[in-house]
């Protein structure tokens, strides 16, 4: 069983959650549209615009603001499904605790930075600031774990190195006795 620590667990958690958000509002987007409930999905649409927290968020509910054509509801919910596909994959990668996981998890989180603080100081709100504090926060903490645990290995590995060639240096080589051929009475 894998050990994990609290603050692994709290990202994990966070990155499962997105993620089912997500999921939850392209399922929701789809019902809405194929019972023909434009006035409402306009709606969530604005309501989302004005409380969105995220990047991605805000640019989805401007698209879906800006027309409510058929193509145009197929890119968001295209979007929000690969977002929480890709967030259950760090979730995943982090959960079973795959090294390449954490390099996911810095690099999806690192990439959408400057679109947040773009949407920050668009449209400024204290839960924007807060999700822009845990993502830099995450990003952080996973770095410096990272680095860490790479010294850590270095540093054991350089140790056994060391190890093995004290070992080496105590052992002598062993020089081959001559070999003596013993005569039996009575052969030749």
């Amino acid at each position: 069983m894998v050990t994990r620590e609290p603050v692994l667990k709290l990202i994990i958690a966070y990155k499962l959650g997105r993620a089912g958000l997500a999921v939850l509002a392209a399922v929701t987007l789809v019902v809405l549209l194929l019972a023909g409930l434009d006035a409402p999905v306009r709606e969530f649409a604005a309501r989302l615009h004005d409380h969105a927290v995220s990047a991605l968020a805000v640019s989805l509910s401007s698209l879906l603001m800006s027309a409510l054509e058929p193509n145009h509801i197929v890119v968001v919910t295209v979007a929000l499904l690969l977002d929480g596909g890709v967030l259950v994959l760090e979730g995943w990668a982090l959960w079973k605790g795959y090294r390449w996981g954490a390099w996911l998890v810095v690099a999806a989180s690192a990439a959408l930075l400057p679109f947040e603080v773009v949407a920050l100081v668009h449209h400024s709100s204290l839960a924007r600031v807060g999700v822009l504090v845990v993502n830099l926060a995450i990003v952080a903490w996973l770095l410096q774990r990272r680095i860490r645990q790479h010294l850590s290995s270095a540093a054991v590995s350089a140790e056994l190195a060391q190890n093995h060639a004290a070992r080496a240096a105590e052992e002598r080589p062993r020089v081959a006795e001559p070999h003596h051929r013993v005569e039996r009475p009575g052969r030749r």
